[in-house]
């Protein structure tokens, strides 16, 4: 009989790897090059990432060099469902860019120009 996902989780978005079509329950094995081309560790990971963001869970496993074994299932209680919330500052850690002020723009500058003369007197 079909669980009905939680009211929190999000309905599925395309993904490179089309993991929406093994969140069925049954054990599913990834083959490295068919179905997927980074590492196994980083497709382990990223199916966590898929799983939590969806409001399941998953059993990954690597027997073997370019084979990952994937499980997704619901947790039994539905107090451990955790959906995936990105940090607002997240976009801030990934684009750290930020309009300096003039005072700051100087500083830099300054920083440069003392910089270059130490590399060009330790040259000479």
């Amino acid at each position: 009989m079909p669980t009905e996902l939680p009211q929190n989780s999000k309905p599925f978005e395309r993904t490179r790897y089309g993991f929406d079509r093994l969140t069925d329950g049954k054990i599913w094995m990834l083959q490295h090059g068919q179905d997927y081309k980074i590492s196994d560790f980083c497709i382990q990971a990223y199916l966590y990432r898929f799983a939590r963001r969806y409001g399941m869970k998953a059993r990954c496993s690597n027997p073997d060099e370019g084979i990952v074994v994937v499980q997704f299932y619901l947790p039994e209680d539905p107090k451990q469902i955790q959906t995936y919330k990105p940090s607002p500052l997240s976009r801030l850690k990934k684009y750290p860019f930020r309009t300096k002020t003039p005072e700051e723009k100087q500083a830099a500058d300054d920083r440069q120009a003392r910089k270059a003369a130490k590399q060009a007197a330790a040259r000479n």
